[in-house]
């Protein structure tokens, strides 16, 4: 597949083009825990719950009044089921089932409809509007932190789930989750998920540099996981684009199989007509979209 012709503009000087592309193939209380502590329950979790209280009933949710000042982040799912399948294989699976990835695992769910407390091996009700949930995240390998989140919104005429990170956690901000029908192969029903995030902790250096990679393969693992379990499929793919300027090749850009890829890389500006070209490799499906960003 080829994208349009992009005429070129001149400019004072060379100017680096980017490409960034989507394959798409996410405390008060008691200070010691009520009854004997789970063996299944991580390390990380049982000390923020020490430290903050278990009675998570009583846990404040970040501000999110206005998301000025918070940093922004997105990743696309895509899949050729149509949207209510995908929305109900989220909206039935159990929580804990759904975080327990390569990259994170279920800690304690509250769950105020039952008045009651779930871990490790309990099986969780599915998700409902107030919940609030310490899971464990693993970050690098090594690293273990606890992220703490209430459920906001259900919605499913708008096909929306929200939950906002506790004010306790060690950033603040809001997850959206969106179902959103497009038209697949053949004219039948598929969706795309866009998972949004809104979020900041105060420290430059983790805002900027490592929350957004990490939040990636995060969410990559959980999205991977309700599919797995539910039978659904996910469209994955092997994607090369060449990057054409007139007729000369300027370089190409791999997109590798995934649950949802974002590469990037970056391309000299020279005038002349831009053309991009997309082969996939045997057996690849998915959806591949193309943004330009010019600095």
């Amino acid at each position: 597949m080829s994208g349009p012709d992009r005429p070129g503009r001149p400019l004072g000087g060379r100017k680096p083009l980017f490409l960034s592309l989507i394959a798409a193939a996410a405390l008060s209380g008691c200070a010691t825990a009520p009854g004997p502590a789970s063996p299944a329950l991580p390390g990380s979790v049982a000390r923020f719950l020490d430290r903050n209280g278990w009675d998570l009933s009583g846990y404040e949710s970040s501000d999110i009044a206005s998301l000025d000042g918070f940093f922004f982040h997105r990743r696309t799912y895509a899949s050729p089921a149509p949207p209510e399948r995908v929305w109900n294989a989220y909206m039935t699976l159990d929580p804990s089932e759904a975080w327990n990835t390569p990259r994170t695992r279920p800690g304690v769910l509250w769950d105020p409809a039952a008045a009651r407390m779930y871990r490790p091996p309990d099986p969780a009700p599915a998700f409902s509007v107030g919940q609030v949930y310490v899971i464990e995240i693993k970050i690098l390998g090594f690293l273990r932190i606890p992220a703490s989140f209430r459920i906001t919104r259900i919605d499913e005429p708008e096909l929306l789930i929200e939950f906002v990170y506790l004010e306790r956690n060690l950033s603040n901000g809001v997850q959206r989750l969106r179902f959103l029908e497009r038209a697949g192969p053949g004219g039948g029903r598929s969706t795309v998920i866009e998972h949004t995030t809104w979020y900041r902790s105060g420290r430059s250096f983790r805002d900027r540099a490592l929350y957004g990679p990490v939040h990636a393969r995060i969410i990559d693992g959980f999205h991977e996981g309700v599919f797995r379990r539910s039978g659904l499929p996910l469209e994955t793919g092997a994607v090369t684009v060449t990057v054409y300027a007139d007729s000369a090749v300027q370089g190409t850009l791999e997109v590798l199989p995934s649950a949802g890829v974002d590469a990037r890389k970056g391309f000299e500006y020279v005038p002349g007509l831009w053309r991009f070209e997309a082969s996939a490799a045997d057996g690849s499906a998915g959806s591949l979209y193309i943004e330009i960003e010019d600095r």
